[in-house]
């Protein structure tokens, strides 16, 4: 999403349907499909796409996969606290 978003101000993309159209071109596959069974007219701004988006796709971590993570940092010898 982030490098969408650095493409379309590089470009200076401002009206809210070419920004949606481009976006919705860049997808494939699985994402492609979902987006195909959106139901019409649910999507109407790019706030909208963008968030119903994430929801869907957005990588999601287990609070415990964070805690496991912090648990298994070591400190290297060089390192000071």
């Amino acid at each position: 999403m982030e490098r969408f978003n650095d493409f379309i101000d590089l470009e200076e993309v401002d009206h809210e349907d070419v920004k949606m159209r481009l976006f919705a071109q860049s997808f494939s596959g699985e994402v492609k499909k979902w987006f195909r069974g959106l139901r019409e007219g649910s999507i109407n701004t790019f706030q909208v796409f963008e968030t119903t988006f994430l929801r869907k796709w957005e990588d999601k971590k287990n609070p415990l996969q964070f805690l496991t993570q912090y648990k298994n940092l070591k400190r290297d010898p060089a390192e000071t606290i």
